[in-house]
């Protein structure tokens, strides 16, 4: 992922560190994952290996804008080619 602009940064559960100064930790990708399993549980039901990257990347959506909800239809619709 360097490539992509992020940088990889570990924290040491076994020296009792959960979270870095920088802000890296296990809380967001937990709660991503919460929010998917809830997502496909309880309004896909069941996800087919063949359409996989495309529910993870609605999930991606979804999870990014939570914090401006009001935007996400407008910015949705704008993505797609007239």
């Amino acid at each position: 992922m360097a490539d992509n602009g992020y940088r990889h940064v570990k924290v040491n559960h076994a020296a009792k560190e959960y979270a870095k100064p920088c802000g890296a930790g296990v809380n967001a990708i937990e709660g991503f994952w919460a929010q998917l399993k809830r997502g496909i549980n309880g309004t896909h039901i069941h996800v087919s290996g063949k359409h996989l990257p495309k529910y993870l990347g609605e999930f991606e959506y979804r999870y990014n804008m939570r914090h401006v909800p009001h935007l996400m239809l407008d910015r949705l619709m704008v993505s797609f080619v007239r």
